[in-house]
């Protein structure tokens, strides 16, 4: 009864959060010497593949934090207009695979992101590389 109780609330919270999903960012950022140090990243998305937040940790210590996008666009499908028994015109969202992020640094900086995704339609979660740059600091090289 307890493990029937458990699952039920478990499908309950999924259905409820719509199916979230998160990752972490290989990432790593190199300085104006070119030295090299990990960064932490980290994504999270309500699951459409199109918005979500993300977060970053520098070498330095600064936390940033902030919202990404995925650019798309919607299109019109329509039927052969001469049939009458095709299809009424529906609206299809285009994934372009270009996701923008801007995040705010805890010691006042911004981060500003870039992405291209391996599967747009998929989002983040199924990979692709990247950069981010802090205004006037480092450059940080990701690979989702």
């Amino acid at each position: 009864m307890r493990t029937c109780l458990a699952a039920c609330a478990c499908v309950t919270m999924l259905a409820l959060s719509g199916c979230a999903s998160s990752g972490m960012i290989e990432a790593r950022e190199t300085d104006s010497a070119h030295r090299v140090t990990p960064v932490t990243m980290r994504w999270a998305s309500r699951g459409d593949a199109v918005d979500g937040s993300m977060w970053a940790t520098l070498a330095d210590g600064e936390q940033f934090r902030g919202k990404f996008v995925q650019v798309t666009r919607t299109r019109l499908v329509s039927g052969w207009p001469w049939w009458n028994d095709w299809p009424a015109p529906e609206a299809v969202t285009v994934y372009s695979g270009n996701v923008a992020a801007t995040l705010f640094g805890d010691r006042g900086e911004v981060m500003r992101c870039r992405f291209e995704l391996a599967s747009p339609s998929d989002g983040l979660s199924a990979g692709g590389l990247g950069h981010c740059q802090v205004r006037g600091g480092p450059r940080v090289d990701a690979v989702l």
